[in-house]
């Protein structure tokens, strides 16, 4: 959605530069320079980048946030025991389980930084 950046009468003599959102002249916001409402321009744009998925047929959440965790063989643990069973060992109050895990698991660690 395309945004200008001008000198707008709805403003506040303090803050005289707008950033208007052109397809209803809606004004996003009003700031004292005219730097200033570019860079909410720019923040806008980002923003509006980040919400469509890379096809632009519909909008998704901001992916940022999301974490994506993956153990090596979980699969075969998951018919062991559940993966339920596992994220309690892993994130429970109980510490010898993370500690039993670590003690099974470090044999496939790579890469480690210290």
């Amino acid at each position: 959605m395309p945004w200008s950046v001008h000198k707008d009468d709805r403003c506040p003599v303090a803050k005289p530069w707008a950033v208007v959102k052109d397809s209803d002249d809606e004004i996003e916001g009003c700031h004292s320079s005219e730097a200033a409402a570019h860079k909410q321009q720019a923040a806008l744009y980002a923003s509006e980048a980040s919400m469509i998925d890379p096809i632009g047929s519909h909008q998704v959440p901001p992916r940022d946030n999301l974490v994506r965790a993956s153990f090596p063989g979980a699969e075969l643990r998951e018919a062991e025991g559940g993966t339920a069973q596992l994220i309690e060992r892993l994130m429970g109050k109980n510490p010898e389980g993370r500690f039993e895990f670590i003690q099974e698991n470090a044999k496939f660690a790579q890469h480690i930084d210290i």
